[in-house]
This record gives structure tokens, sequence and C-alpha cells, in this order.
């Protein structure tokens, strides 16, 4: 539904304070996804609850990844100048509308009122186009997803393949809140314990073999299925089966200091690899953790391929000592 406003399902909000965010707070660095945000009241109604019960400082390294199919193009925009009608925020408390929201001098098409939410929680909320259907995570390492007022249109089957990819996204001990009518699936109790009566407020457990439609694909409990493992001073490279099993390609996930700083995507033949991308999220860019990743796979395999450089990144290549065979690709022999 396009349509929400601020504050919607405030038992969940407060459940959330209660139950998720002390938990949340013992990490760095916070990622949610809100899957299904609509033009993105629940998502800023979820980072006024988190400002409120982090302060300004751990409220810093929190990002929201609000996403939903959003067929007409119209999501994103809204999101991003964070402009709302009277009707959509005359259910957030006074003192928080007060507090985060400035109410515009130039009134709306039809002459309503107009509010923009503050710049901080602006640019803590990020939206992107996402079909849950596709059973693909935008990432993983999620220590929140709240899902509400979705999993209602999908069928019975739909509803379960999603909720177990919503497991594979997230972190160990990571939480899933969905509405409150929304009762978790017979079947996945295994997956998930229930943090409080109160509300539908789970935290990720379990181990679970799953078919998704006829695709295999094995879910982590605390942490992935491990075959390979590889260390380069602080990091931490181990394969992600989960997305393994549903790609084309071989995973691995790049840890450190318990947070997840990255993946790569490449294909293993013998003693080569190749690699198609190696993706250091943007908050721990400029820290070495790639060229950390690079060493490590120079330690295991006998011979490396970087697939189709893009010409800026060569440099890098070069100073982990590949050569280019200039049409786009570096290579390292042992």
């Amino acid at each position: 539904m396009a349509f929400t406003y601020f504050f919607r399902d405030r038992q969940t909000l407060d459940l959330i304070a209660e139950c998720v965010i002390p938990a949340l707070k013992r990490h760095m660095y916070i990622h949610i996804w809100d899957a299904g945000c609509a033009m993105g009241p629940e998502p800023y109604s979820l980072a006024i609850v988190l400002r409120e019960n982090m302060g300004p400082f751990l409220f810093r390294n929190a990002r929201i990844l609000a996403t939903d199919i959003d067929e007409s193009g119209d999501f994103g925009e809204t999101i991003r100048r964070g402009v709302y009608g009277e009707r959509g925020v005359e259910r957030i408390p006074a003192e928080l509308l007060e507090r985060y929201f400035t109410r515009l001098a130039e009134p709306g098409p039809h002459g309503e009122p107009r509010h923009q939410i503050a710049p901080e929680l602006r640019k803590a909320v990020e939206y992107q186009q996402h079909d849950l259907l596709t059973l693909r995570p935008p990432r993983d390492g999620f220590g929140l997803i709240v899902c509400k007022n979705v999993l209602l249109h999908f069928t019975p089957e739909e509803r379960v393949a999603v909720i177990k990819m919503f497991h594979a996204a997230l972190a160990p001990g990571g939480f899933l809140v969905t509405e409150q009518t929304q009762k978790l699936p017979a079947g996945l109790g295994g997956m998930f314990e229930q943090v409080s009566s109160a509300g539908q407020v789970w935290r990720k457990i379990g181990n679970l073999e799953c078919r998704i439609g006829n695709v295999e694909s094995s879910i982590r409990n605390t942490d992935y299925a491990i075959r390979n493992i590889m260390t380069h001073e602080a990091l931490r490279i181990q394969q992600d089966h989960a997305f393994s099993r549903v790609s084309d390609y071989t995973w691995f996930n790049l840890d450190a200091g318990g947070q997840r700083v990255g993946k790569v995507r490449v294909r293993i033949d013998s003693g080569t690899l190749t690699v198609y991308s190696l993706s250091i999220f943007p908050e721990f860019q400029g820290q070495g953790f790639a060229q950390q990743a690079i060493a490590a796979f120079q330690n295991q395999y006998a011979a490396i391929v970087a697939d189709r450089v893009r010409p800026e990144a060569g440099g890098f290549w070069e100073k982990m000592r590949f050569t280019t065979d200039y049409l786009g690709n570096y290579t390292w022999q042992r």
C-alpha cells in the first residue's frame, strides 16, 4: 500500500525500543532493512525511535535500507526529500514532531501544510527498489529486518520463502519484526525465537536446509556453514553458502572485528580464482580490507584473475602485483 502514516503500529515501535535496540547498541555499525517501506513514514518512524533511544553519536552509525517494489517510481524521490503532508504526520507525538520536523513555508498543491524531516534522519535512510519475491536480499548482515503490511499479500508458500530469505540476510542473533497480526508461519519456529509475547518480534536462531522453488539453499544458524576460511591480519574470509547456492558464483563474506565489511563474488577452477566483484561497504572503505582480502586469496590460490576491471580501479590491482592484459583484465600467478 502506498499510503501510510508516521508512528503507525506504535506498540511494535515500542517493542523495538525495549527489546531490539539494547542489543543493536552493542554493535559499532547498525544495518537495518525496512522491507516494504511505501513512501517512507515507516522507516522514518523507525529512525526517530532509534535516534531517541541511541543518542546522536551511536545513531550516526545506523543505516536503514528502505525498499519497496514501487512500480510508480515515485517512492525514492519522496523519501529522499522527506516532505510529508499534515495527514501523514498527525499521529506523531507533538514533542517529536517539533524536534525532528520543520514546517515548510510553502503549502502543498491543495493548500495543506507540509513538514520536512530533519537532515540527520534523512541521511540515515536510503531507498532502493526491490522485489521480495526475487528471494535475493539487497545485502546481508542486517541486525534488524522490519516487514509489515507486505507478507499478507503473498501466498502461504511465498510467505515462507520470503521469511527464509530474511533469515539468511540477518546477522547472527539479528531480529525480524512483522505486523502484530502476522504470525510466523508454521514450520519456521526452529529458525526464530519470539522475544516478547506482546508482539511479533523474533530473534534469529536455528539451522535449516530448505528448498525454495527448485533451488536448494543452505541457511546458516549462528554462522555460515564453513568450508573455506581464510584470514589475513584482522580480516576473516569465509564462504557464504546461502548466497552461493542460489547463484552462479561462489560468494565470500569479509568480516573484521565482528562486523561484516564486504563481499566477494568469484568462480573457482582448481587452483585458479576469478574475481568478478570485490565490494567493501561504504563505511569500511579506506581501511585496507580489499588489500587484505586479495592477500589472503594469494596465499590460498596459485593463480588469480580480476575480471573486467574498471579503468579507475586498475591501480589497485597493480598495487597487488597483478599484470594487465590491456583488455580490462588483471592476472596474478604464484
